[in-house]
């Protein structure tokens, strides 16, 4: 897979159409965009400048999912000198430790700085691929389904929803009702 521009402006109008309520969604109005790793740094250069340009009409906002993973590893005390030594005997219970609290985590957070949006506002989530194995699309989304209403748009690092590369498609899964792009 190489970077589309044509898919990715099908995306952006798709969005615009969302934002301006011109696009009635059944479900959420969620999109999940597949690019390749390889591509990451011009994903996140397309979908800031995307942002940038939502502005200018709408509501939107960039979440860096990768501060999340940052935020909870610091929760966790592995931020500490030696933090990850020390751990390394433990390396099992740590990654029980980041399954559980990762989700849990981001879930708070999403739910609690879209809570009031509507369909109307954008959230672009960046860096998605700084959680995997950790956390899974197929139990993020309708977590927070019923709670964050807004548009959420989601680059995906993978061939397709549920396969990012180098992944074992069981452990990850999709989500039904986003829409893939």
């Amino acid at each position: 897979m190489v970077w589309d521009p044509e898919r990715f402006r099908r995306l952006e109008r798709e969005v615009a159409e969302t934002l301006a309520g011109n696009r009635p969604m059944k479900d959420s109005p969620y999109y999940i965009y597949l690019y390749h790793p390889r591509d990451e740094a011009e994903t996140i250069e397309n979908f800031t400048n995307l942002a940038s340009r939502i502005k200018k009409t709408y509501s939107a906002e960039t979440i860096w999912l990768s501060d999340i993973l940052r935020d909870t590893i610091r929760l966790l005390g592995l931020d500490k000198p030696g933090g990850w030594e020390i751990e390394r005997d433990r390396r099992d219970e740590v990654e029980r430790d980041l399954r559980r609290v990762l989700p849990e985590e981001i879930t708070r957070r999403l739910k609690e700085s879209l809570r009031d949006k509507e369909t109307s506002h954008c959230a672009i989530l960046l860096r998605y691929g700084s959680l995997l194995p950790f956390v899974h699309l197929k139990s993020l989304l309708p977590s927070i389904e019923g709670v964050v209403r807004s548009t959420l748009v989601i680059p995906y690092p993978g061939e397709e929803v549920g396969r990012p590369l180098g992944l074992d498609p069981a452990e990850v899964g999709g989500y039904y009702r986003a829409k893939v792009i």
